[in-house]
């Protein structure tokens, strides 16, 4: 990935960069005549380049190291980053002590993205940096609806005030809280996330146009 970047940094570098995990590798998952990129951005975004610097499975220290190994544009940066990290953190301390080590996780999850953004914004200070809000997670599925709200829910409101305090006073970063968007009538939906964490098409149409106004603001 990091050689990807740097191939595309000597040439033109790219419109949009997205950071992250599984979620945000969905971005890239498609057609071939999309030239890799999924329908939905061919949709929303298709008119931009972007790398999709996203990682199946990845939490925030996966994401602190990559950065730190190629995976910024130092001689093209990008109009715009996107960040979208954090769910595998509460994820892995879910499994380990449920959802009090979700809460116990929040702290460090929001320190080591407050770490990121700064990271992004000292190498490419003229790039602005949209950091997402983490989204809903669902817990034990029934009849197509997830329980919600469950062990993630408070931990992950939690991560995203922390997040949405520390973009208010970073210059160059604005957060975005997407998850409203995949809770019609407050509930998640298995037809939108169909295990519950990933998006499908849909779940995914429903992110681009929360992003569309700000891509369209920055580009």
């Amino acid at each position: 990935m990091a050689a990807d970047v740097q191939n595309a940094d000597r040439s033109q570098g790219v419109n949009i960069a997205f950071y992250g995990d599984s979620i945000t590798k969905l971005w890239k998952d498609g057609t071939p005549a999309n030239n890799g990129m999924s329908d939905v951005y061919a949709q929303y975004f298709g008119k931009h380049s972007a790398a999709v610097l996203g990682v199946g499975g990845d939490q925030t220290g996966n994401l602190w190291w990559r950065l730190q190994n190629g995976d910024i544009f130092m001689q093209h940066p990008p109009q715009i980053s996107i960040v979208l990290i954090g769910t595998n953190d509460l994820g892995a301390a879910s499994c380990s002590a449920g959802e009090s080590g979700v809460d116990a996780a929040v702290s460090g999850v929001v320190s080591r993205i407050e770490s990121i953004l700064t990271l992004l914004k000292q190498k490419n200070p003229q790039t602005p940096v949209i950091v997402m809000g983490l989204l809903p997670r669902g817990d034990g599925e029934q009849d197509g609806v997830y329980t919600h709200p469950n062990k993630y829910t408070q931990g992950i409101s939690n991560v995203n005030a922390g997040l949405r305090t520390f973009a208010s006073g970073l210059p160059g970063v604005e957060f975005v809280d997407c998850g409203p968007q995949l809770l019609p009538d407050g509930k998640i939906y298995a037809s939108i996330l169909p295990d519950g964490l990933h998006p499908n098409a849909e779940g995914l149409g429903r992110l681009a146009t929360c992003l569309s106004p700000l891509v369209d603001k920055y580009i």
